[in-house]
């Protein structure tokens, strides 16, 4: 077979190369004896495994409850237990004898603060229910390059399991047990967008995980850059960054050092060279969103010559790389999506103008995605706009060279130049 590259653009790898799936109908495991002739016979084996090991010491149940008497909500509920979980436990992974299958009790989590996927998760399950609330563990094939479920073929693929709260009549509420610091309902791209078995008293039950779109995942940036005759420049820079998109502010928030936000925001802005002057990060406890406000010194922002500066249009965001011709025979995929929408006026030096730029209005639309720019020059103000979205896609190799044109589109109009001329 010809040797593949793995690419952020092809298919995952695991749904390219051809595969013979083996899977035992009746086994026993540890003295357990097992069933996977379906999807629900599977899951009654693993919810009967572990079957009374989510009961919490007495002590737990009257602290959450105390913590939740005066929320009128589900919602709340989760929120206020979940954070709870958040505060007083932590992940460790260990398995001993039949652990990989069955979890610790709730009583040794309570005990020891720690716990793996499982433990943290029937800890949690445990704790719901002494509020009055139903929840259901859910095996799932977390990452990036995870195991898309045979609806035919019953097979133990999963290697973590999370928590479904179900809700009538509105979304359910989903929570990762594992996580020190996201919100709740937040699964992100680790378990987002997938078939997962929740484990139920009557068996096992393939339901999807919220699939949320490029809207959802999306930051929003507004910045002022105030250019000087010195060929320097101050820019102002507040984002706000949602779902998916503020995954990495969160995480630089609660383990990163300065040194860390720092070079994480260099590599956001792609610049060469800018002395950070100010830098604000903000969490939002029961939301996935985050902000970050920045403001930056440009010490060598425009290049001169004679009477005109030359300037990139684009400051904030761009798109440098193009999907290369190495796998033209692979199928094109984006699991998660984004959109980006970024605002910059531009305050330009006394004296000058806009001469040039290449596009004061565009627009590009594929079924890969929508890049939109708009200029508009009011005196010595030019604000530029650009709309980014990048859709989710599962396409056959015949598409790949369309992929490759769309991006090298992108990239051109993200090198694009502003052309300041001094006035007659």
């Amino acid at each position: 077979m010809k040797p593949i590259v793995a690419e952020s653009y092809t298919a995952r790898l695991g749904t390219i190369f051809p595969k013979v799936k083996i899977a035992p109908t009746k086994f026993s495991i540890a003295n357990y004896s097992g069933d996977m002739s379906s999807w629900n016979s599977f899951g009654k084996f693993i919810y009967e495994l572990n079957k009374g090991r989510d009961v919490v010491p007495q002590q737990i149940a009257m602290e959450v409850k105390k913590l939740t008497r005066n929320a009128t909500t589900d919602e709340e509920k989760v929120a206020i237990v979940y954070d709870y979980l958040q505060e007083n436990t932590r992940y460790i992974s260990i398995q001993l004898g039949i652990g990989g299958w069955q979890t610790f009790t709730s009583k040794y989590v309570a005990e020891k603060k720690y716990g793996d996927c499982k433990a943290l998760t029937y800890y949690m399950k445990g704790m719901l229910r002494e509020v009055g609330i139903n929840s259901y563990p859910a095996l799932v094939s977390a990452g990036s390059n995870f195991k898309k479920i045979d609806e035919d073929f019953t097979e133990s693929s999963f290697n973590h399991i999370i928590l479904c709260v179900p809700q009538e009549d509105k979304e359910d509420i989903w929570l990762e047990c594992t996580s020190s610091y996201n919100p709740s309902n937040y699964l992100g791209d680790f378990t987002e967008n997938r078939k997962v078995l929740m484990l139920t008293p009557e068996g096992g039950k393939l339901i999807s995980t919220p699939n949320r779109n490029h809207e959802d995942h999306r930051r929003i940036t507004n910045a002022n850059v105030i250019i000087a005759n010195n060929g320097t420049a101050k820019a102002v820079i507040q984002s706000q960054y949602y779902e998916r998109e503020q995954a990495d502010i969160r995480y630089y928030h609660h383990e990163g050092t300065q040194l860390d936000r720092e070079q994480f925001l260099k590599k956001q802005l792609d610049i060469s060279s800018f002395e950070i002057e100010k830098m604000d990060l903000k969490v939002y406890e029961n939301e996935a969103r985050a902000d970050w406000n920045t403001n930056i010194i440009l010490p060598k922002y425009y290049k001169k010559s004679g009477k005109r500066l030359f300037l990139y249009a684009n400051l904030l965001n761009r798109i440098s790389t193009i999907p290369s011709e190495n796998n033209n025979d692979l199928p094109v995929e984006r699991v998660f999506g984004y959109t980006h929408l970024d605002t910059i006026d531009y305050e330009i030096p006394a004296g000058y103008t806009l001469e040039n730029i290449a596009h004061k209005d565009f627009l590009l639309e594929t079924e890969f995605g929508k890049c939109e720019i708009k200029v508009i020059v009011n005196k010595n103000k030019i604000t530029y706009i650009r709309r980014l979205e990048m859709h989710q896609y599962s396409l056959p190799k015949e598409k790949h060279s369309e992929l490759r044109d769309f991006y090298s589109t992108i990239v051109k109009i993200d090198k694009m130049k502003m052309v300041l001329v001094i006035s007659a």
